[in-house]
């Protein structure tokens, strides 16, 4: 798929709800049911995922158009860099669920 004009795009927020947030880290609950998606978010900082659930999830990258179909395993964190702007559809019969740590402070 091409890349998105960003500048066109209408950026929701990463996450449904922050569970905790202090001068270091923010941490988001993200929950996305089957057939439906997060919709557009940017990731201005660094991030780590920890899955809650399996998951058969896409995500589309606005920058390049690419979608990249990750397997993550339950309880194990994912590192992610930030700069992303992306969507995160579910495509699976299963609510996704994870938490999501950005990480504020290096």
């Amino acid at each position: 798929m091409p890349a998105k004009d960003i500048s066109k795009l209408k950026l929701g927020p990463i996450g449904d709800r922050v569970m905790y947030e202090n001068a270091l880290v923010r941490v988001w609950d993200f929950v996305v049911e089957p057939g439906k998606n997060k919709g557009w978010h940017r990731h201005d900082l660094p991030y780590v995922i920890i899955p809650m659930t399996d998951g058969d999830i896409e995500l589309e990258s606005a920058l390049t158009g690419d979608i990249e179909r990750p397997k993550g395993k339950i309880g194990e964190p994912v590192w992610r860099d930030a700069g992303e702007v992306h969507d995160l559809r579910n495509v699976g019969n299963a609510s996704y669920r994870n938490i999501l740590i950005e990480i504020k402070s290096q």
